[in-house]
């Protein structure tokens, strides 16, 4: 019986690792997809203005 449970402990291990491995590779993927789109920072709520966006905040002579 002492086999059997170790193989059970084994196998469970196993699976863990499995699904941390597909979660990593899931979430690589979505950043892959997200910056292929050229949506990347707009996904993370990232907003980068433009030189020509911003205002100067020197006065103009």
């Amino acid at each position: 019986m002492s086999g059997r449970y170790s193989q059970a402990i084994h196998e469970d291990a196993t699976s863990e690792a499995a699904e941390t491995r597909c979660r990593a590779l899931y979430g690589v993927a979505l950043i892959a997809f997200e910056e292929a789109k050229g949506t990347l920072l707009a996904a993370e709520g990232i907003v980068v203005e433009s030189p020509r966006d911003q205002k100067s905040s020197v006065p103009s002579s």
